[in-house]
């Protein structure tokens, strides 16, 4: 039988985080869910964030005081429930004499984000001396420095955080689905009909009761009018600058925010927040973008100057910002909007990554008081639950469970440690994927701790179906290894060998995914 012949109670399209949190909490409320992604899961500004769970400080700045409270509060469940994907970052923030914030306004500023909080999670905010800022940041250029704050947020891992939440919703029942178009939206008698296109051609009609829409920059593909408005975000990889916090600090050509990062063992700098020609689907990173991250990066750094050249990997997203009369960018309202298309057809857009739970909510909230009153045996909403892969200090394998763990998978400490530290409690899943094929214990490059068990665990439970999906959606490992081609090389033929996929021109695949990674100099 069809996997599409089911009649659905909800039908969920778009496969990033909004769509994955309705997912989540539509089939913990006792309602039958699949889901359909044109693409890969997160394939849009999902996996392109700036890699924070925050509440968004900047945002006071335009008094939105709640959707500030709403990101803190949402920031502090994660930190609690996904501690191993959602963890403490340290921010400094550097005032200069001719800066647009003064010491009183960040003072107060940081206040209020720390009063904002329902419950605290995280130390209070400080005012630091420059001889402290000199000392943790010493190729930070202090010249007309007049204060410097410091406020804790939170650093995630986006990509983990879509494929976990959409892990828990297929181990509750949902179907999940990526590669699947979905196109021609009509009523029926019934609830709703469209068709869904797989990756190999294939359309098949599917039928629900309800339709939720949360295609986030996309849309607008199903509506007479303009939902959204997005802004294009870019991010740039540079090796590492020796950063125990993370920075906030104003562009000199238009003084807007950007932070700079430890990432990975990289460092992240980000973002812009522009118009621009909306290809969702394959955006460009221009060298004039990247510019003006070096640029701004420089105007606060001394000893070394960057260049173009240091750049070694980029990406960028699509922000699905709600569609509004404002025309400046980074003016444009963070909050988001319900709006009924169809009779059954409910559409999420806007709102930011850090409040997807509380946005799937209200979505199901209106969807249920529309759409399925009649329905008393549904449960409440997703509650404060753990993740999947939530790991706690309690959880961790002591010193002699690791090395049972390395004498029975035969796997070295460095390999069990970033497995555990990448995937949490799933670690467990990876290395029982490995049990009877021992060959998966073997590492992709002898000096990087990845191991060929993690492919093909992702393959067989995370519904990877190109080498790209586990190399940047799955994994950083696309972006961290860019200028390392071989790794990048070795993973993609393992892929095809475990797919048992005839093996196309590694060399030609692996330089067309490596050119989504670099800034484009004729664009």
């Amino acid at each position: 039988m069809s996997l599409y012949s089911e009649h659905y109670d909800l039908a969920v399209i778009g496969g990033g985080i909004t769509g994955a949190g309705v997912a989540f909490d539509a089939v913990k409320r006792g309602l039958s869910v699949a889901l359909f992604e044109q693409n890969d899961f997160g394939g849009g500004a999902s996996t392109a964030t700036s890699k924070l769970a925050h509440g968004g400080l900047r945002y006071l700045e335009q008094f939105k005081f709640k959707l500030v409270r709403e990101s803190l509060n949402e920031r502090n469940y994660l930190l609690s429930s996904a501690s191993h994907l959602v963890k403490p970052l340290q921010f400094y923030v550097p005032l200069y004499k001719h800066g647009k914030w003064k010491p009183w306004q960040l003072s107060i500023g940081l206040k209020v984000y720390d009063l904002l909080q329902t419950s605290r999670v995280l130390p209070k905010h400080d005012m630091l001396r420059v001889k402290r800022l000199k000392a943790d940041v010493p190729w930070l250029k202090t010249d007309d420095l007049i204060g410097c704050g410091s406020y804790y947020d939170a650093q995630m891992e986006d990509h983990r955080l879509v494929i976990e939440t959409l892990l828990m919703a297929h181990q509750d029942g949902a179907k999940i689905n990526n590669y699947s178009k979905v196109t021609d939206l009509s009523k029926t008698s019934s609830g709703v009909s469209f068709d869904v296109t797989s990756m190999n051609g294939n359309s098949e009609t599917v039928s629900a009761s309800a339709v939720m829409v949360a295609t986030g920059a996309w849309n607008n593909q199903f509506s007479k009018n303009s939902l959204v408005k997005p802004t294009k975000g870019i991010h740039i990889v540079l090796p590492d600058m020796d950063l125990s916090v993370a920075l906030l600090l104003m562009t000199p050509q238009d003084n807007r925010v950007f932070f700079v990062m430890p990432w990975q063992g990289k460092t992240l700098i980000g973002t812009t927040d522009t118009s621009d020609d909306y290809r969702y689907s394959s955006p460009i990173v221009s060298q004039a973008e990247v510019q003006y991250l070096i640029d701004a990066l420089n105007a606060h750094t001394i000893h070394r100057t960057w260049q173009l050249t240091d750049v070694e990997s980029v990406f960028c997203g699509y922000r699905p910002l709600i569609s509004t009369t404002e025309n400046v960018p980074e003016s444009q309202s963070r909050e988001e909007t319900y709006t009924w298309l169809n009779e059954g057809v409910l559409s999420i857009s806007g709102g930011k990554y850090t409040t997807f739970r509380q946005m799937a909510k209200n979505a199901m909230d209106a969807m249920i008081k529309t759409q399925f009153s009649n329905r008393k045996d549904l449960g409440k909403s997703w509650k404060d639950e753990q993740y999947i892969g939530y790991l706690g200090v309690d959880q961790w394998p002591s010193e002699t469970q690791l090395n049972q763990l390395n004498q029975r998978y035969h796997l070295q400490r460095e390999s069990i440690l970033h497995l555990i530290d990448t995937y949490g409690n799933l670690y467990k899943d990876i290395l029982n994927t490995r049990t009877y094929h021992p060959e998966y214990s073997v590492r992709f490059d002898i000096g990087y701790p990845m191991i060929i068990a993690e492919l093909k665990y992702a393959i067989s439970k995370e519904w990877v179906k190109t080498p790209a999906d586990f190399l940047f959606r799955r994994t950083y490992y696309g972006y961290l290894y860019a200028n390392q081609p071989e790794i990048v090389k070795a993973i993609t033929l393992r892929f095809y060998q475990i797919m048992n996929l005839p093996i196309p021109d590694i060399d030609q695949v692996v330089a067309k995914m490596l050119m989504k990674v670099k800034y484009q100099t004729n664009a």
